[in-house]
């Protein structure tokens, strides 16, 4: 075993371990690593207070890099994929099946936003930190839940959502991709978008759409996945979704 992976083995037995998360971060800072940067940002971000003024534009910033690692790696050696676990349902194994990885889906899905959204979308589409983490570690090609997408039905899924709402789509609308829903009729839909103030904001509606005319129909909202999944009983968990989230407590900022 290299020394690699005894990090990544140790993580994967105490994944609360923030001490020998960071002193594999500096165990691959001495190598040039970047994933050594995304474990400190990590770090950084997971100790803020959502009110803190920096919670979300560090939380931008771990997207952006979590965006050019292995997603395998992701969920095996961060802490925000084990807050996802631990908050949807524990049981996952952290070893990803060749057939989950969910790259080739997730390029196909950035390819049809950036043709949907034109110039510029390349530079403004990513996947929120925390969603990256929960397609990885859900988002297989069959992940056995009725109300999540998988990884291969996300482009497919949102390609007819560009089709149907692409002319009367407003000039200013924020990429938002949809990633399951209780019925045909009512979605779970995150912000995909660097462009927005609303980026990583995850929210749930009945026959709506963000790109109808905005946020404000939309029935409960999330500043992120992991604080739109503290607000539910969550199919993952085998019960009915039961919204808990006021909506004074939606959070955009």
């Amino acid at each position: 075993m290299s020394e690699d992976d005894a990090f990544v083995a140790r993580l994967r037995a105490k994944p609360d371990d923030e001490t020998a998360r960071l002193v594999y971060a500096d165990f691959l800072d001495d190598r040039d690593d970047p994933r050594g940067a995304y474990l400190r940002a990590e770090a950084a971000w997971v100790a803020l207070q959502p009110q803190d003024e920096q919670y979300r534009p560090m939380y931008r910033e771990l997207s952006r890099r979590a965006a050019a690692l292995d997603p395998a790696w992701l969920v095996s050696a961060s802490r925000v994929a084990h807050l996802v676990r631990r908050e949807c349902a524990p049981g996952p194994s952290y070893t990803l099946p060749p057939e989950a990885d969910p790259r080739p889906a997730l390029a196909d899905l950035r390819a049809l936003y950036t043709e949907a959204f034109g110039a510029g979308a390349s530079e403004r589409f990513c996947l929120p930190v925390d969603f990256l983490a929960f397609v990885a570690l859900y988002g297989g090609a069959a992940n056995g839940f009725t109300w999540y997408f998988s990884a291969q039905r996300l482009a497919g899924a949102n390609r007819a959502n560009v089709n149907t709402f692409g002319r009367s789509r407003p000039r200013d609308a924020e990429m938002w991709v949809q990633f399951g829903g209780v019925t045909e009729r009512r979605g779970y839909f995150v912000c995909a978008d660097l462009g927005s103030t609303l980026f990583g904001v995850t929210a749930e509606g009945e026959d709506y759409h963000p790109w109808m005319a905005g946020i404000a129909p939309l029935e409960y909202r999330g500043r992120n996945l992991l604080h739109f999944f503290s607000g539910f009983v969550t199919a993952i968990r085998g019960c009915d979704p039961v919204p808990i989230v006021p909506h004074s407590e939606w959070a955009t900022h």
